[in-house]
């Protein structure tokens, strides 16, 4: 552990992470005169922040300090850039985003390269971070309000080429056969999925055979796809994703989903039914 300038006590407590898309991390208290964290972890990332107190600071060892605007391993600033996507952004190292939004929404971003992502309060304080974020088409759900999101290349490597934002509406999904809408090519619809418990669940699109259906956890991992999902799911916060290829057509598509509801414990319908109809005749015979 090091020390800041005035003498005080650099940091005291280390995040550490193994998990891509990890929503959390493992934080462990530090002693004052430091020490070495040794941690056994099978292949993939190992991603470790210090923690300054109760707030997390995104500083690697050798890095500068200066209000969360200097990139830890290379010392360059991090200019915030307000975005309004659908946008392509030129990428030379590190990047720091402004995004507002008005409803709940979905942020896709294409990125060249692996890369880490954390959410930033608006002093640039991290209060999440997405270990391995790479590929086409990684989301991240954002609140209404305003997002600040951070971006580095992975194993110190620089973030070089460009990356593409997107911004689509994030709808609720409800039991049933949804409204439709039409969707263009290469576009998608978003829905939330809540479970309060684990049960088994069905989720897909309607209208077309074309369109791609993803269910993903709420770090953005899928857990599921196909044109028809089934699947027995813990209890939790999950995003269906109802895409339509770029080569196909523009089609009209309707949310399917079977199961949000957890079945009734109460009698069957047709045993409500007679018995209605037996109140009815006692109600007109006076019985």
């Amino acid at each position: 552990v090091g020390a800041t300038g005035d003498g005080q006590p650099f940091v005291d407590r280390v995040a550490v992470s193994t998990e891509a898309g990890a929503s959390g991390a493992l934080v462990l208290d530090l002693p004052p005169a430091g020490g070495r964290l040794l941690v056994s972890h099978g292949a993939g990332p190992l991603f470790a922040r210090r923690v300054m107190g109760d707030q997390p600071r995104s500083r690697w060892p050798d890095g500068t300090v200066k209000d969360g605007t200097v990139h830890e391993e290379t010392g360059q600033d991090e200019t915030v850039q307000t975005i309004e996507p659908p946008v392509v952004l030129a990428l030379d190292g590190p990047a720091r985003w402004r995004i507002a939004v008005e409803a709940p929404s979905v942020l896709e971003i294409d990125l060249p390269q692996r890369s880490i992502a954390s959410l930033l309060t608006a002093e640039g304080q991290p209060t999440r971070d997405i270990v391995d974020f790479v590929g086409r088409g990684q989301t991240l759900v954002l609140e209404p309000g305003t997002t600040h999101l951070a971006l580095r290349g992975l194993a110190s490597s620089p973030l070089v080429g460009s990356a593409t934002v997107r911004l689509g509406t994030l709808e609720a999904l409800t039991e049933g056969i949804g409204a439709p809408a039409l969707l263009a090519p290469g576009a998608a619809r978003w829905f939330r999925v809540r479970l309060d418990t684990a049960r088994r669940i069905g989720v897909g699109a309607a209208g077309s055979d074309a369109v791609e259906s993803r269910l993903r956890d709420a770090a953005g991992k899928v857990v599921a796809s196909g044109l028809a999902i089934f699947e027995e799911l813990p209890a939790g916060n999950y995003l269906l994703e109802l895409r339509l290829p770029a080569d196909a057509a523009a089609t009209t598509v309707q949310p399917v989903a079977v199961g949000l509801e957890p079945p009734s414990t109460g009698p069957p319908a047709d045993v409500i039914d007679s018995f209605r109809r037996l109140a009815s005749a006692d109600g007109v015979t006076g019985r």
